[in-house]
């Protein structure tokens, strides 16, 4: 038995346990009892447009639209070429600049080392002497409280103790 889709429209129906797209005025063939609102009885003559299993494939893209797509596609290309040399130039120049300031850094850190180890020196310097001048003045403390002791002594020999200067 073959009918014919009437509906005007694209219908979806299963044929032979298989999806199919039915086009508006398309003739399938089926068993009997095939029940679907929308398809009448035609002779078994007309030839069958559509067999089990078909999805049609509709052209929604014409040619000229596939030529813009792809003049679109070369242009985006090329910009990607482009595009692609400008940032290798940016790459290199980020790369020139990073080298040369990197260089600068390890001059700098150099520098900032050597001066350093100077005041490292001159601290070690400034310590000694340190050390030095207190031995000194401990060493004169020691003489003058020496010194000192002796004035004391004698002046107790010569008057005596402090009690009786006081008489």
């Amino acid at each position: 038995m073959k009918l014919r889709n009437t509906t005007g429209m694209s219908q979806v129906v299963v044929l032979q346990g298989k999806r199919t797209i039915v086009e508006a005025n398309g003739v399938i063939e089926v068993e009997s009892g095939f029940t679907q609102i929308g398809f009448d009885v035609v002779d078994n003559s007309v030839a069958a447009t559509v067999t089990a299993g078909s999805v049609r494939r509709r052209r929604l893209v014409s040619d000229s639209m596939v030529s813009q797509f792809e003049d679109k596609l070369q242009s985006a290309l090329s910009d990607k070429d482009k595009l692609l040399e400008e940032t290798s130039a940016k790459v290199k120049e980020l790369a020139e600049k990073s080298a040369a300031v990197s260089e600068d850094v390890v001059k700098e850190f150099e520098e900032l080392k050597e001066l350093t180890l100077e005041m490292n020196k001159e601290i070690g310097m400034i310590k000694s002497d340190h050390a030095e001048t207190k031995s000194v003045v401990f060493r004169r403390l020691e003489i003058l409280k020496g010194a000192m002791q002796a004035m004391e002594l004698e002046l107790e020999q010569l008057y005596g103790d402090d009690t009786e200067l006081g008489k």
